[in-house]
């Protein structure tokens, strides 16, 4: 199962690779019109599409009485009975092609996410690198290893109650690069990413299980029978701004994603 999430990453990552040359406005503007397009294709084909026409058809048919017959509560009620009938009809039959849409806009916010929630650490900044290992003996077996560019401030912080170990270092450099993490015999490298260049940004190296991969693509997961259960760098968030306004990515993502999915449902003749 685990090589199968690591095939469903390379086409991803190879699908969105072309985000690593846009803005991040550029990127969220196609890659929100890529999305609201397959969400269409996706409901269109998953979807009874007269069924829903009809149901929409019937509801819209019961508001314009109510229009008509403003003056007869007895109307009003029944016409309000029939929308609320009808309107559980459409919730029925939109509900199949929500669960399709799910799975693969869950893996294309993973893969955003990882583009757009975080910027690399600051030539000059600290930052703390923490790892949980499998069992608290091992917490004083753990040393660590930094490339140039880097250096260690603090010794490390053990925290038994949670398997934790800490460090705190210093980049000096920039770029990428990369830490060692060293229990007894067994090494796990953790990428580094220095300046604020956008990239695809991992904060943790984690188990190799199944959705672990699935939502760690980033960066390869921890290898088989690890001491460790993960490795994580604290990076800042990114805080972005399009078209001059400082907004979240994932508000502008879904946004943008509603605004295509409806203009375009009338050209390709989809009923949402």
């Amino acid at each position: 199962m685990v090589a199968v999430a690591n095939i469903i990453n390379n086409i991803l990552n190879g699908l969105f690779s072309f985000l690593d040359y846009l803005s991040v406005g550029a990127g969220l503007f196609v890659s929100s019109a890529v999305t609201g397009l397959v969400m269409l294709i996706i409901f269109r084909y998953t979807s009874n599409q007269k069924k829903i026409k009809a149901a929409k058809d019937k509801v819209k048919a019961y508001i314009l009485e109510i229009r008509l017959y403003k003056d007869s509560p007895r109307i009003i009620l029944r016409a309000l009975g029939k929308i609320l009938r009808f309107n559980a009809i459409y919730m029925r039959y939109a509900f199949l092609p929500v669960i399709f849409l799910f799975v693969p806009v869950v893996l294309i916010l993973v893969n955003l996410n990882f583009r757009y929630n975080y910027r690399g650490i600051e030539s000059g900044a600290s930052f703390i690198v923490s790892a949980a290992l499998v069992d608290q003996a091992l917490l004083d077996k753990v040393s660590i290893r930094v490339p140039a560019g880097v250096t260690v401030e603090t010794p490390p912080l053990r925290i038994a109650q949670r398997n934790e170990i800490d460090w705190r270092l210093r980049a000096t450099g920039s770029g990428a690069s990369t830490i060692t993490l060293v229990c007894q015999d067994r090494e796990e490298q953790k990428i580094l990413l220095v300046g604020d260049r956008l990239q695809k940004i991992a904060p943790q190296k984690a188990s190799p299980g199944f959705l672990s991969v699935l939502l760690n693509p980033a960066e390869k997961p921890l290898s088989p029978g690890s001491p460790f259960q993960s490795i994580q760098i604290k990076y800042p968030h990114r805080h972005n701004r399009i078209l001059g306004i400082s907004i979240h990515w994932l508000v502008a993502f879904f946004i943008l994603s509603l605004i295509f999915a409806f203009a375009l449902k009338g050209p390709l003749k989809v009923e949402i």
